[in-house]
């Protein structure tokens, strides 16, 4: 049960960050950019 919660934040949390990458920073941007997280 505890790792399936983990799993869910986990998600929620790469959702989160992916949704507000373009409102960050160049800097953090540009790194979610290089990891693949950002289609765009």
């Amino acid at each position: 049960m505890f790792l399936l919660m983990l799993f869910v934040l986990s998600v929620a949390v790469v959702l989160i960050v992916t949704a507000l990458a373009p409102l960050l920073p160049a800097g953090p941007a540009r790194t979610l950019g290089n990891l693949g997280w950002r289609d765009k």
